[in-house]
């Protein structure tokens, strides 16, 4: 690990999470710096935005939050991750690693998603929208408006309006 914001997040999250060791190389996006890693044998995932606007910050402090209330809403109709740690001052939050691979590689795919991958997406939305959990969530946003730059280039125009059907019912 020669990049010092890794190694600098590494020795955090120890603090934080004794035990914590790096068990891959670090992913950083636009906005945030990934770290991969274990604590006693749990696989987990451990996240800081390296983007220092408000928003960014408040994002992570939003995602904790999130997972907050995940833990205490019952369980969930499809598999989640789970927050093992969160500091929100700085913000971090460590969450463990769901077996599996991602629907696409790609967060932002440049071409079409294949029909049985939306299929799956939609699936799994619907069942998070049918669940009823006991705990209030914090609000999100709108993601029709969010999506929309997508339509068409990205999603085929009927898997669009399928996908606001399930965000708006």
């Amino acid at each position: 690990m020669t990049d010092p914001g890794v190694s600098v997040l590494a020795d955090t999250l120890r603090g934080l999470c004794p035990g914590f060791a790096v068990t891959g190389s670090p992913l950083r996006t636009g906005t945030s710096l990934l770290l991969p890693g274990s604590i006693g044998g749990l696989a987990v995932l451990a996240k800081q935005p390296t983007d220092l606007r408000p928003f960014w910050q408040d994002r992570c402090r939003h995602e904790i939050a999130v997972y907050r209330a995940l833990a205490s809403a019952g369980t969930p109709p499809v598999p989640t991750p789970s927050l093992v740690a969160a500091e929100p001052r700085w913000p971090l939050l460590v969450i463990t690693r769901l077996p599996g691979r991602p629907l696409h590689p790609d967060r932002y795919p440049a071409g079409p998603v294949p029909g049985q991958t939306l299929q799956r997406l939609l699936r799994t939305l619907g069942k998070l929208h049918r669940w009823q959990p006991c705990a209030t969530f914090p609000d999100d946003g709108d993601y029709a408006s969010q999506l929309a730059a997508h339509r068409g280039a990205l999603i085929p125009p009927d898997d669009f309006d399928r996908i606001i059907h399930v965000c708006h019912t």
